[in-house]
């Protein structure tokens, strides 16, 4: 089979680790990121123990491990403090690692930007799609910076508003707002933070996770009131002050929530394409075709997920529909599952219905995300 040719549109997390894993397959690939940079927004990410397996067999996981903090124990609480439950994680990338990895998400993106580059994909900084066309056997794509190029596949991973499905799949595919909000900021490590630390409530949860040996990240959810727009200036006050419901290990530490911290404050936003994420030969990943929300910590999991099972499809020697069949063979219903927990654990918050199982709900996304891919 000739050599592929790959356009991958957006270089998130989805996107850099599509263009590394291609590259281990000797495919040719093109990044564009419409950004003119590299600056990246948010506090920290949970690498949960199927995606430590993912990034081990991309041979990437000795690097985050270093640049990280790994552990291989979640302690659930109450909005009281009380100690619900510890759960011990399955080390699936082999019993020398740890189960999971937290990182700053700067630190994660600059590790993808470094493998992406030095495995040999080619990123255009301040570059975007202008136009997709379906031809014989692949893609015409109009680029923004007035060239124009044929590909073989074209990667929608970018992200929850992405151009690639507005122009691809219609314009009815949209996100939708859940009503919630995420705080979130990195507070110095203390010594005792080991572990993930989740504290639970029927309006909403709180967290702690070591992403260094000197750091944590803090995060709370809260419903989002109708026409609010914090200001930068209040979101450490906010905060502290979400915080302040909840009593034991994660809410002391909102005393480490300074009022001259970067704080970061995102209304959440979801969105799951039913059905096939192709047209021809143009496939949507990650946020671009299942952008669940964060209360099961899997949202960029499944985006490197979906970049590694990519990646082994196309380089079968098998036709481009066949590959991309198979790749919804393997992805459709792990996906599903996890994008629907998810979003039933936020709906609950939201309701401050106190029936829900979240132990039970996270033990079930552990047993299936530990299946092979």
């Amino acid at each position: 089979m000739a050599s592929r040719r790959v356009l991958v549109v957006g270089a998130g997390i989805a996107g850099l680790t599509t263009a590394a894993a291609l590259r281990r397959q000797s495919i040719d690939v093109d990044v564009l990121e419409i950004g003119h940079s590299w600056l990246v927004s948010g506090s920290g990410i949970q690498q949960q123990a199927n995606v430590v397996r993912a990034l081990a067999g991309l041979g990437f996981r000795d690097e985050f491990l270093a640049a990280g903090f790994g552990f291989s124990r979640v302690r659930n609480y109450d909005r009281e403090g009380r100690l619900l439950a510890e759960t011990v994680l399955p080390r699936l990338a082999g019993f020398d690692s740890p189960a999971m990895i937290g990182i700053g998400r700067g630190v994660l993106h600059q590790l993808l930007q470094s493998a992406a580059t030095r495995a040999g994909a080619r990123v255009h900084l301040g570059t975007s799609i202008a136009s997709i066309r379906e031809v014989v056997g692949g893609a015409h794509v109009e680029l923004t910076d007035g060239t124009s190029q044929r590909f073989d596949l074209v990667v929608g991973a970018d992200g929850l508003h992405s151009r690639v499905r507005h122009q691809c799949f219609g314009e009815s595919l949209l996100a939708q707002q859940l009503g919630q909000s995420l705080w979130s900021c990195v507070v110095p490590r203390p010594p005792e933070l080991d572990a993930l630390l989740v504290q639970s409530a029927t309006d909403g949860h709180c967290g702690a996770c070591p992403i260094s040996p000197t750091q944590a990240y803090l995060f709370v959810t809260a419903r989002t009131e109708p026409g609010a727009d914090p200001s930068r200036r209040r979101l450490p006050a906010q905060m502290r002050a979400l915080m302040a419901g909840f009593e034991g290990a994660v809410g002391a530490l909102r005393e480490l929530v300074t009022d001259e911290l970067p704080v970061g404050c995102r209304r959440l936003e979801t969105l799951l394409v039913t059905g096939d994420w192709f047209r021809g030969h143009v496939l949507l990943i990650g946020d671009a075709a299942h952008a669940c929300a964060p209360h099961l910590g899997q949202g960029a999991g499944m985006a490197i997920e979906d970049a590694v099972v990519l990646a082994e499809e196309l380089g079968q020697a098998q036709p481009m529909g066949q590959a991309l069949a198979r790749f919804m063979d393997r992805r459709r219903e792990r996906v599903e599952f996890v994008w629907r927990a998810s979003e039933q654990l936020a709906l609950a918050e939201l309701a401050g219905d106190a029936r829900i199982d979240r132990r039970a709900l996270y033990q079930k996304m552990i047993d299936v995300t530990a299946q092979p891919l």
